[in-house]
């Protein structure tokens, strides 16, 4: 069975390339093979920065696979956002190397997260955000932590409540996104990025990077922790049934307590 996420290196640059046509859309055999990879890229000992990129052309990650969450119970849901959101983190946290996300084309919800949990966002003029989860009666969970930390309350509050899309230039201005590089070319910014800090004496480069990590957590990990089950009461007690099955049979959502 072809994995759904590769791992491959550049000199000393690790590549992780995603690899579900069309949309990368997130379930758990999609987060199974991005852990072997990122898992494999830990373990190579030659890289010494890594990409987290897409391998489809202008599709970066949809996000959460929609049609998936309709059949998964609570459990198999609690599962499947401890490894995207908690296990992710310690993940990359643990990698002792700095990781890029080459953000081109669309980038949704679950996307977006895949892209946060990397030190650095490279995007492209090609590169298209948006907080959706709103729309399927869901909420942008781990990202009512993230957002407010890099832009402020009032300007977070927005993107994450409202779930229009946004480009690049707006990203940048929440702090999302670190540099933006002309279209179709964050790979290439991201690569140049990763050399750089490959040239890093690298034991003084992991000792920092975990003292980052650890400096900068200021209880995002346990605000993460309990937004978990404010996603779940969200899919079973709030507005998700109905959105996710107006999403599936592809109809508007008919919200309850509205006319």
């Amino acid at each position: 069975m072809t994995a759904l996420v590769s791992y491959g290196r550049e000199g000393p640059v690790g590549i992780v390339t995603l690899r579900r046509p069309p949309l990368n859309l997130i379930d758990e055999r999609f987060l199974a093979d991005l852990f072997a990879a990122f898992g494999e890229a830990r373990s190579d000992t030659s890289a010494r920065a890594i990409i987290l990129e897409s391998g489809i052309s202008g599709m970066f990650c949809a996000g959460l696979d929609l049609k998936a969450v309709k059949g998964w119970s609570e459990t198999q849901l609690r599962r499947i956002l401890q490894m995207l959101y908690l296990d992710l983190m310690e993940l990359q946290a643990s990698l002792g190397k700095p990781t890029i996300a080459a953000a081109s084309g669309t980038v949704r919800g679950g996307g977006i997260t895949l892209s946060i949990q990397c030190d650095v966002i490279v995007a492209d003029e090609t590169s298209d955000f948006a907080y959706s989860e709103i729309d399927a009666g869901l909420i942008p969970a781990i990202h009512l932590s993230h957002l407010p930390r890099q832009a402020s309350r009032h300007q977070a509050f927005t993107p994450l409540f409202g779930g229009e899309p946004f480009e690049a230039e707006k990203a940048m201005q929440l702090g999302l996104v670190e540099r933006i590089a002309p279209g179709g070319t964050a790979g290439a910014a991201a690569r140049t990025l990763a050399t750089l800090f490959a040239a890093k004496p690298p034991a003084s480069l992991k000792l920092a990077r975990d003292a980052f990590h650890k400096v900068n957590d200021a209880g995002h990990r346990a605000a993460v922790a309990e937004l978990i089950e404010t996603f779940i009461a969200s899919r079973f007690k709030g507005d998700g049934a109905e959105g996710i099955d107006a999403f599936v049979e592809k109809r508007k959502p008919r919200w309850r307590n509205e006319d």
